[in-house]
Order: structure tokens, then sequence, then C-alpha cells
């Protein structure tokens, strides 16, 4: 359908509206379906092959110098609506002796699109009403594929390509004095496709298969021009309810039973809001632009085999998720947005993320009044852990209801910028694999990624509200505001279960690997002018949460169970709040990056049998992130309130991973689970603040606050269990690297004034629970083994060297297996279907799939490996300059809590081995410092605090009985803690008076037990302690301090409190027992 207005033409509607519209509806139903039957010795075959194509699309189109004036509204829109069903089976049967085959080939492509466009110069004026120009797109697609015979199969590809744009030339001109002008491109998507197969046989083998892929792609694109209106929106929106259901059933009475399922789903959006380059954009009131993506996705499969010999089921899934949404201001573009009507613009913002509490910090201090007496206060931290994980991943109806993260609605007036990328995802596979015969197997392999840009982006020479001065406050409204936001969020809840059962074998096993990255940012580029009658914002925050849940079981009745399961998950992404542009404000300033992140892992596995059960489960999560908010070198912020430049995340881990073999001869149960995260939160101020000298309030309220915060909460439970009739065998290895640099500072060169404070504040509180467990129980030996290590501090795991010096942990190794896992899934790209759109969709999968899997940013082995320092600093740079009215604070505080559980039991009636060790390792700095030749003049006083505060508490325990039982418990503590305040060479420091201190104090209490009993019992158990660290502060040469008034302190200070106990325990006709305790302090 397509509206046309040739070029030069005038039309005038004197009498009322100017409508410019064309509107395209499709209404579609395709039906197919076959059935054979047989009587005979011959095979049947039901084959069903159906393509649908739905192509529609609605464009209105203004060319180049078109005259348009209405007395009312003046509207430009394009209409397109796609509603479409398709169903399609095969049917194949047979009373013979061969089996019946069907089997179903779908194709269903929706191509849809609605285009509302300006040429060059197009004029558009609407003397008493608004001007609209829109674009509106609609797809809904219920797709059913069957099939059903001895062997059946579904094949469907499904296809959904839209593109939905209104755009305004940046040389065209909408005016409505009297009304609003909205541009707006709107799209919205329903997809369900429920694709299934089941196959049944009595004579001989049943083989079910579903393939479903899913492909759907968006192109949201608004533009605007020149503008004049009482308010003006620019809107780029798209919203996807995107479902696939797969499922395949086979049962042979005869043979074998296979079922089963591989499911893709690709989602790519790119969503577009733009002011165009140059153009001119003017509102008495309000001006917002906003591009948002919301989508939500359900993916599900499942394969069930049973077979009187084999029976197996299958499921293999991959889910990619793309988005790419920006909100931007042209280059050279200038918009006014006065904020003098009565409306109000109405957005979502994310919840804030909590900064650390006072009652944490001082709680660690505190804590160790209750545990320096025994060393076993530790029940407040397991209730504490516990809450946490409760709360963990407690975040459309009753899916989105699950997945809901909770928003604060927000009012504005003024000039609003929003970019908002919401993805929520659930993804459940299942499979199960049953025989009374020979084996019985379950699988499943699930891959997800998911990638999400979001940018709010204000553009080199471009400016909002320049004509703003003090002079010319009243042409603006009271409640003006000028708000750059990007915020995005991702939610996904994942599950995976695979079951074998059978009377000799039955094998139940997976891996799911889930891979998340993307940026977020708001930015006023170099060379642009933001200003605020009120408060300018520029902020970014990204919240995500994570809730992942594995379970494989194998089970026998004869020889062997075995169950396996491996989840891996790769966490990266980048939030970026900065001006390297101007931003005035007649009220306060911020630069704002926010991150949270919360993420449940639940894996477990267990192998039951007559003989041997087996049960291994694996857990790998690496995440990797930045939070920044920046004033660039070419950066300039004045403000006559506040200014405050903030970034601030935190991270709520929680691992639970758990195995057991149990069997009649030998069980076996492992658990291995491995945690690296390393993030850099950083406040900047490089450029200039409070430099224009309408801007310089003495005595006044006038603070800078530059804030980095940092908060870490992690519980793990890992445990590992055997017992077995003969031999039972339980092992776990825990592991986590934490690595946080928390940096605060005003940077080289950089100068800033305020009337009242300037506060430079750093916080890192960690905070760590971990539990590994490990027991052996048989009737002949029982051996339990756990290792757990903690390390803050150096990533390397392959730096860590037991006392003899070699290698204790090969992390390189164990690393190194787990990107063959990564390098698989690169390799193994979704295939291309033969279907241009589905294939150019299926291109881009491929392509971030690669992107996310390579390079050290998610390289578990490069990761896991890799050199780092923990640092929390609050600084001011080399040659700076620092003047206040008050008073000027540089705080930087890390503090760090760790409760680690180790425990094995090995029991045995005639071998009894139990062996725990465990390790931890911590080295942070904390650090405040005003750099060589700084100049800092506070108007009251100074303060410098570098407080570094560190608690552990460590129990291991090993436990052995037998006719010879033998138990060992390890313990190892390194603590190398710093607090260090410096002063530079040739700075120069004025205040009333000063306070410069350092301190660092280390908190340890360690209990290690080791009992054995038997006719031969040995106990061992050996405890050490490594104190390291110190405290320093530091006055460089030839700086100079002076305080006016009151007293000048200097202060290092360092505390050491520790107890360190060893027990061991022997009873026997021949016993034994060593313990040793060990302190070292430097």
């Amino acid at each position: 359908v397509l509206t046309s207005v040739g070029k030069g033409g005038v039309f005038v509607a004197n009498g009322g509206a100017a409508d410019f519209t064309s509107e395209a509806e499709t209404q579609a139903m395709s039906i197919t379906a076959v059935a054979s039957l047989s009587g005979s010795t011959s095979t049947t075959v039901a084959a069903n092959i159906s393509s649908n194509t739905f192509q529609s699309s609605a464009k209105t189109a203004i060319a180049d110098n078109v005259s348009i004036t209405a007395a009312n509204d003046a509207n430009i829109t394009a209409k397109n609506a796609i509603d479409a069903f398709a169903f399609a089976g095969a049917l194949g049967v047979t009373f013979g002796t061969k089996n019946p085959v069907a089997g179903t080939l779908v194709s269903n492509v929706q191509l849809s699109s609605a285009e509302s466009l300006l040429g060059s110069a197009v004029t558009v004026t609407s003397v008493g009403g608004s001007v609209n120009l829109g674009a509106d797109t609609s797809e809904r697609l219920l797709s059913i594929p069957v099939a059903g015979g001895g062997d059946a199969g579904v094949l469907s590809v499904t296809v959904v390509d839209s593109t939905t744009r209104a755009v305004a030339d940046k040389t065209s001109t909408l005016t409505a004095s009297n009304g609003n002008v909205s541009v707006k491109a709107q799209n919205q998507s329903d997809v369900l496709e429920i694709a299934g197969s089941v196959a049944f046989s009595m004579s001989g083998a049943a083989f079910g298969l579903t393939m479903p892929g899913t492909g759907v792609s968006k192109t949201v694109e608004a533009q605007i021009g020149n503008a004049s209106a009482r308010n003006i929106e620019i809107a780029a929106r798209a919203s996807n309810d995107i479902r696939q259901l797969a499922g395949a059933g086979g049962a042979s009475t005869k043979s074998t039973g296979v079922g089963g399922t591989v499911a893709v789903l690709v989602l790519d959006n790119d969503v577009t809001a733009r002011i165009a380059e140059g153009a001119t954009v003017t509102a008495n009131g309000n001006v917002w632009l906003d591009a948002a993506d919301d989508s939500s996705l359900l993916q599900f499969g499942g394969g069930i085999g049973a077979g009187k010999d084999v029976g197996v089921g299958a499921s293999v899934g991959a889910l990619v998720v793309l988005g790419h949404t920006l909100a931007e201001v042209g280059s050279k573009a200038n918009v006014t947005a006065r904020g003098l009507e009565g409306n109000v613009i109405t957005f979502e913002e994310l919840q804030e993320v909590e900064e650390a509490k006072e009652a944490q910090r001082t709680g660690i201090v505190e804590s160790f009044n209750g545990l320096k007496d025994t060393g076993l206060a530790f029940a407040d931290d397991v209730e504490d852990a516990f809450d946490t994980l409760g709360n963990i991943g407690q975040s459309k109806a009753k899916r989105d209801a699950l997945l809901d993260m909770p928003t604060t609605t927000r009012t504005a007036k003024g000039f609003v910028m929003t970019a908002n990328g919401d993805h929520r995802a659930v993804a459940i596979s299942l499979a199960v694999g049953a025989s009374t015969g020979t084996a019985g197997v379950g699988g499943v392999v699930d891959v997800g990624v998911f990638s999400n840009s979001v940018s709010a982006h204000v553009a080199n020479g471009a400016s909002i509200n320049a004509a703003l001065t003090g002079a010319t406050l009243g042409n603006f409204g009271a409640a003006q505001d000028t708000i750059i936001s990007a915020q995005s969020t991702g939610r996904m809840i994942g599950f995976a279960g695979m079951v074998g059962a059978a009377k000799t074998a039955g094998v139940g096993g997976g891996a799911t690997v889930n891979v998340f990255n993307g940026s977020t940012q708001a930015s006023v580029d170099s060379g642009a002018v933001v200003k605020a009658r009120r408060d300018v914002a520029v902020a970014a925050r990204r919240q995500q949460q994570i809730g992942v849940a594995g379970f494989a079981m194998g089970a026998a009745t004869g020889p062997a169970g075995v169950g396996a399961a491996v989840n891996v998950a790769v966490i990266s992404g980048a939030t970026t709040a900065r001006i390297d542009g101007r931003a005035d404000a007649y009220r306060n300033v911020t630069v704002d990056a926010r991150e949270s992140s919360r993420h449940l892992e639940v894996v477990g596995a267990i192998g039951v049998a007559g003989t041997a059960g087996v049960g291994g489960a694996i857990n790998v999560v690496v995440a990797n992130s930045t939070t920044s908010a920046l004033l660039g070198a070419s950066g300039a912020i004045n403000a006559m309130g506040d200014t405050a430049i903030t970034a601030r995340a935190r991270e709520n881990i929680g691992n639970i991973i758990v195995a057991g073999g149990l069997a009649g001869t030998v069980g076996v149960g492992a658990s291995i689970n491995v945690v690296d995260s390393r993030r850099g939160i950083s406040s900047y101020a490089y450029g200039s603040i409070n430099q224009d000298s309408a801007f310089k309030a003495a005595d006044s309220g006038q603070d800078v606050s530059i804030e980095a915060d940092s908060a870490i909460d992690m519980y793990r439970l890992v445990g590992g269990l055997g017992g077995g009739g003969t031999v039972g065998v339980g092992v776990s290895f825990d592991m986590a690297t934490i690595l946080n640099q928390t940096v605060a500072a005003i940077g080289g060169n950089a100068k800033v004034y305020a009337g009242g404070n300037v506060d430079i504040d750093a916080v890192s509180a960690k905070n760590y629970a971990s539990n590994t467990i490990a027991g052996g129980v048989g009737g002949v030996v029982g051996v339990g083994g756990a290792v757990v290590i903690n390390r803050t501090g150096s990533g390397n795991l392959n730096d860590y060297q037991d006392n003899d010096g070699t290698s204790a942990v090969d992390g390189g190794g164990m690393a190194g297996d787990v990107d063959k896992v990564l390098s698989k899934l690169v390799n193994n790209r979704v295939q291309t279907s033969g279907n241009a759109s589905l294939d150019a969709t299926v291109a881009k999968a491929n392509s971030a799939t690669a992107s996310s899997l390579s390079g050290d940013a998610t390289s578990v082995s490069a990761m896991l490996t890799k050199d780092g320092h923990d640092r929390t600093s609050a600084t001011i740079g080399d040659n700076a300059e620092v003047v206040t009215g008050g008073s000027v604070d540089l705080t930087a505080s890390d503090f760090g809590r760790v409760y680690q559980f180790a425990g094995t039991v090995g029991g045995g009636g005639t071998v009894g081995v139990g062996l725990t060790v465990g390790v931890n390792d911590f080295s942070s700095s904390a650090i405040t410092a005003i750099g060589n030749n700084a100049r800092v003049t506070a108007g009251t006083a100074l303060s410098m605090d570098a407080e570094n505060v560190s608690v552990l508490e460590a129990v291991n325990f090993a436990g052995a009985a037998g006719l010879v039982g033998a138990a060992g418990s390890i313990n190892y503590n390194r603590l190398r803690n710093t607090a260090n305040t410096t002063i530079g060479a040739g700075a120069q420091v004025s205040a009333t008076q000063a306070v410069i201190n350092a301190e660092n104090e280390q908190n340890l209490a360690a209990t290690t037990i080791g009992i054995a009993g038997g006719f031969v019992g040995a106990g061992v158990s050996y405890t050490r302690a490594d104190l390291e660290g110190g405290a320093t502060t530091t006055i460089g040469n030839g700086a100079t301090v002076t305080t006016r008034s009151g007293n000048l302190d200097v202060l290092a200070e360092q505390r050491f409190r520790m107890s360190v106990d060893g027990l061991a325990g022997a009873g026997g006709a021949v016993a034994g027992q060593a313990a040793v305790s060990e302190i070292e302090e430097d």
C-alpha cells in the first residue's frame, strides 16, 4: 500500500485536518494435513511440505519541497498488521511389520514494513492542532507443525522480518505553534511456535526428531529534523513476545526408542530515536527523545526416548538475543526545551543501587569481639548467607512476574532523553531416556548468548538549551531539567534436566553455557553543551538477574548409573556515564553510573546403580565488568548547587553445587565450583568544575562529590557424597577469586572549586560465605576429600604454591578444559537454512557468539590465570587544583569479611580416609593521595583517611573411621593488606586543621580439626597464618602542609588480632596425632 506525494506540491486544509495515510492489514490461515495408512508389509510414508510467505508493506512518502498546512491536525502515518495461523501435520500408521514414516517440513515467513517519510525541505504546519508523523507495525504468528509415526520428524523454519520507520529529513520542518509534534515508530510482535513429533513402534526402532528454527529481526527508527511546538516527542519503540515450544518422543516395545529436539531461537532488534544532525528543535514545554526495546522470550525443548533395549532422550537448544538501542542528539543539532507548559514526561527508572551500609562496615570490625575467644562464631554468617540466597533470583503474565525487576516512576519537565533495553528470557530443556534393557540416556546441551547495547548520546557540537544564562533564566521553567539516561536490564531463568534410567546402564548428562555481555552508556561528547534551569543528569544504569539450574541423574539396577551436569556462565559488560563537553545547571549536575548483578547457579548430579554409581557436577562463573562515571579532560561542569560524579556497583553471587554417587559396589560423587569475578568501579573528574565565575558561590552549600562504591556478597555451598557397598568416594573443590578496583579521583591537572565541601570517597565491601563438604562411605573403603580456596588480590591461580614450592593448583589446565567447551560452541555455529532473511539474522547470531566467546575478556583460562590487584583509592592527581569554602575529605575504605567452612568425612569397614584443605589468600590496599605539585586549599578542615579492615573466620574439619582411619585437615591463611596515605612531592596543602591517616586492621580466627578412629588411627591437623602488609603515611619532599588555626595530625596505625587453633585426635590399638599451629607476622 503506497501513498505518495510528488515533489514541490502545496496542500492547504483551511477547514480542518490534513491526513496522509497508508494502511495495510493481512489475515491468513494455512492448514495442511497428510495421513498415510498401510496394512501390508511395505513401508508407508506421510510427508507434508508447507511453505507460507506473508509479505506486505505500507508506505507514506512526501517528496522534497512539499508544503502541507492544516487548520487542525496534520497526520502523516503508515500502518501495517499481519495476523497468520499455520498448521501442518503428517501421520503415518501401519498394521504391518514395517515402521510408518511421517515427516513435516514447514516454512513460515513474515516480511512487513511501515514507513512514513518526509523528504528534503518538506514543511508541515498545523495552525490550531498537532503534527504527527507515525509508523506502526504489528506481527502475530501462530505456527503448529506436528508429525506422528514409527519414525517421525519435524523441520520448521520461521522468519519474522520487519522494518518500521518514521523519518523526517534533517532539512524538513514540523510546526505546531498551538499544539504538539510527535514522530513515532512503533512495532509489536507476538510469535508462538509449537512443534512436536511422536514416534511409536511395536516392530522395530522408533525415532522422533523435532527441529524448529525461529529468527526475528527488527529495525525501528524515528528521526526528526527541524521542529517547533508546545511539546515534542520522538520515539522508537519495539515490543516482542517470542515463544518457541518443541517436543519429541520415541517409544519402541521391541527395540530402541529415541526422542530428540534441536531448537534455535534468534532475536535481533535495532531501535533508534534521533534528532538529526544540524536540526533545530524548539519546545515551549518538553522534548522527549525515547528509544525502547522490550523483549520477552520463552524457549522449551523436551525429548523423551523409551525402548525395550535402548532409550535415548536429547534436547539441544540455542537462544541468541541481540539488542541495539540508541537515542541520539545528532552532531551540531540545537535543542531548546523551556519547560514552561503544564505537561510532564513520565518514564521508568531502575531503582537505585544501594551503597555499602555503615552497619556493614562497623559490623566487620565489631564481629571480632564475638569470635576471638572461640573462632567459631559463624551461625550469623550462615543465616545471612541463606537470606541473601533466598533473595537472589526473586525477581506478559506469570513469566514477566517471575522476572520482575522493580522500577521507579519519575516525572520531569524540560528535555528528557531515554534509551532502554529490557530483555527477559526463560529457557527450559528436558531429556529423559528409559529402557528395560541395555541403556537409558538423557542428554541436554543448552547455549545462550545475550548481548545488549544501549546508548543515550549527545554528539559533538550539539547543544541543549544553549541560550540559558543567568540573564535568561526567566525564559525557562523553574522545574526545567535536562536528563540523559541509558539503562539496560537482562533477566534470565534457565533449567536443564536430564535423566537416564535402564536395567543395565543409566546415563544422564548435559551442559549449559550462557554468555552475557553488552554496554550501557550515557554520554555528552566533546564540544557539546547541555544546560538546565534546575538539574542536569547524565545517568547509565545496568541490572542483571540470572538464575540457572541443572540436574542430571543416571539410574540403573545393573552395572552403572552416571549423572553429570556442567554449567558455565560468562558475564561481562560496561556501564558508563560521561561528560566530555560542557554541562551547566542552576541547581545540580549529576554524572551517575550504577550496576547491579544478581546470579544464582544450582547444579546437581546423582548416579545410582547396582554396581557403580557416579555423580559429577561442575560450575564455572567468570564475571568481568566496569562501571565508570567520568568527567573527561575536555569536559566542564558548572553548578550553582551540588556536583556529584558517582559510580556504584553491587554483585550478589549464589552457588549450590552438589553431586552424589550411590551403588552396591562403588559410589563416587564429585563437585567442582569455580568463581572468578573482576570489576572496575571508577569515578573520575579530569576536567574543570565550577571554573566559570558566574558559578563560584563562596560560603554556599555548593558541594562536589566524587564517589566510587562497590559491594559484593557471595554464598557458596559445594558438596560431593559417595556411598558404596565396597567403595565410597566423595570429592569437592571450591574456588573463588575476587578482584575489585574501586577508584574515586580528581585527575591530574583538573581544576575544582566548591563554595561548600569536596568529598572524594571510595568504598569497597566484600562479604563471602563458603561451605564445602565431602563424604565417602563404603563397606570396605570410604574416602572424602574437600578443597576450598578464597582469594582476593592476585587472580593467577598458578601463583599459589605449597610449602615445598610446588604448584598446588593447576589453574591453567583446569580452565583450559572449560575453554574447550566454549571453543566447540564457537566452531559449531548455527547452520544456514537457505532462507535469505533467516540467514541474515543467523549470521549476526554467529558473529555475536564468536565475539562473546573469544579474547581475554571472556576466556576462562585467561581470566583465572591473569594477575591483578585489589585496590580502593581516593586521590587528587598531580598538578590538580582544588579550592573550597568548606572541607576537603578523601576517604578510601576497604572492608572484607570471609566465613569459610570445609568438612570431610570418610568411613569404611576397612579403610576410612578424610582430607580437607583450606586456603585463604587476601591482598588488598586502601589508598588516599594528593599528587605531586597539587594545590589543595580548604576553607575549613582537610581529612585524608585510608582504612583497610579484614575479618577471616575459617574452620576445617576432617574425620575418618575404619579398621584403618586417617584424617587430615590443613588450613593456610595469608593476609597481606595495606593502607597508604600520601601527599606528593611539591604539593601545597592549606586548611584550618588537618588529619592525615592510614589505618590497617586484620582479624583472623582459624580452627583446624583432624579426628580418626580405628584399629589404626591417625589424625593430622596443620594450621598456618601469615600476616603481612602495613600502614604507611608519607609526605613527599618539598611538600607544604599548613593548618591556619587547628591541629595537624599525621598518623599510621596497624592492628593484628588472631586466634589460630589446631586439634588432632586419634583412637585405636595404634594411634597417632599431630597438631601444628604456626603464626608468622611481618
